[in-house]
C-alpha cells in the first residue's frame, strides 16, 4: 500500500506550462522567447493552487456554457461552434491568424480563444485535468483594421488593447452556468462531446476529481449571486486593482461591492 501511494504521489503534476505558449527553437533570441510566452505562457497559472483560486476546470466550464446556450437555444449545436459564439460575446478572438507573430514560432497545440491558456496537471498519478487561466493576450491583443476602418477579428494583432473583453460577464456567465448544470447528467456527455480526443483517464479525473470538487465549492458559494466580491471589471477594462487587494487580503471599499478599482 505505501509503495502504491508513492508512486501516485511520485507521478503526480500540481503545475505544468502551458499547451497555448507556441513552439520555439531552444537558441530563440530573448525577443522571440518574450513574445511566445506573452502569446500563450502560464506564468505559473496552470496548477492546482490557481485551480483554487483563479483557473477554471476547462472541460467542464466549456460543458456547462453550451449547456446553458442550448438552454436558451435549443437550436444551438452541440459542438465547439457553440462554445466559440459564446465566448466571443465576452470578447475573446476565435480562431484568429496573428499577423505579428516572432519569426519561428508556430501555434500552440490548442484551438483555444487567443489569451486563454490551458495545460494538464495530474494531482494524483494517473489522473488528467485540463486546466485553463488568463494570459496577457486576453487583453492586450486586438483586432486589426482594414483600409477603409472596418475590424477584422480574423486577423489580430499582439499588442493591440482587446477593447471588448468582458471578465465580469465571463466570469458571472461560468459562475451561473456551473450552478445550473454542475448536478446534470448531461454535463459529462457534454464535455464528451466537445472533446472526444479524452482518453479514459481524464474522463475518470472529471468524473471522479473534478466534478465533486465543483460542487462543494458550490455548495459554499449557495448564499452569494457572483462567484467573487467585488465587480470584475466592464468591456475593455479590468478591475486589477481590486482583484489584486483580494489576492492580498486587503480590505475592499464596501466589501468588495464598492471597490470598482477607478
Amino acid at each position: 500500500m505505501v509503495a502504491i501511494v508513492g508512486g501516485l504521489w511520485g507521478t503526480a503534476h500540481w503545475t505544468n506550462e502551458s499547451l497555448t505558449r507556441p513552439a520555439i527553437a531552444k537558441d530563440a533570441p530573448a525577443a522571440v522567447r518574450g513574445a511566445a510566452a506573452f502569446e500563450g505562457a502560464g506564468f505559473g497559472g496552470i496548477d492546482m493552487d490557481a485551480l483554487s483560486t483563479n483557473a477554471i476546470p476547462w472541460r467542464l466550464v466549456a460543458a456547462a456554457l453550451v449547456l446553458d446556450e442550448r438552454r436558451r437555444d435549443p437550436r444551438a449545436r452541440l459542438d465547439v461552434t457553440t462554445l466559440d459564439r459564446v465566448l466571443r460575446r465576452f470578447g475573446f478572438l476565435t480562431g484568429a491568424t496573428i499577423v505579428n507573430r516572432a519569426p519561428g514560432a508556430s501555434e500552440g497545440a490548442t484551438a483555444l480563444p487567443l489569451g486563454i491558456t490551458a495545460g494538464d496537471v495530474a494531482p494524483i498519478g494517473g489522473s488528467v485535468i485540463r486546466v485553463a487561466n488568463l494570459g496577457c493576450a486576453a487583453c492586450h491583443a486586438g483586432v486589426t483594421y482594414a483600409a477603409d476602418g472596418r475590424a477584422l477579428p480574423n486577423r489580430a494583432m499582439l499588442g493591440m488593447p482587446n477593447s471588448s473583453i468582458d471578465l465580469e460577464a465571463y466570469t458571472l456567465a461560468i459562475f451561473r452556468a456551473l450552478r445550473r448544470f454542475a448536478g446534470s447528467d448531461l454535463l459529462l456527455p457534454t464535455a464528451g462531446a466537445l472533446y472526444p480526443e479524452m482518453n479514459w483517464r481524464e474522463r475518470a479525473s472529471l468524473r471522479l476529481l473534478v466534478l465533486p470538487l465543483a460542487r462543494r465549492r458550490l455548495t459554499e458559494l449557495a448564499g452569494v449571486d457572483r462567484p467573487l466580491p467585488f465587480p470584475n471589471g466592464a468591456p475593455g477594462s479590468t478591475n486589477g486593482v481590486a482583484a489584486l487587494k483580494a489576492a492580498l487580503h486587503q480590505p475592499l471599499l464596501g466589501h468588495g461591492q464598492d471597490d470598482a478599482g477607478v
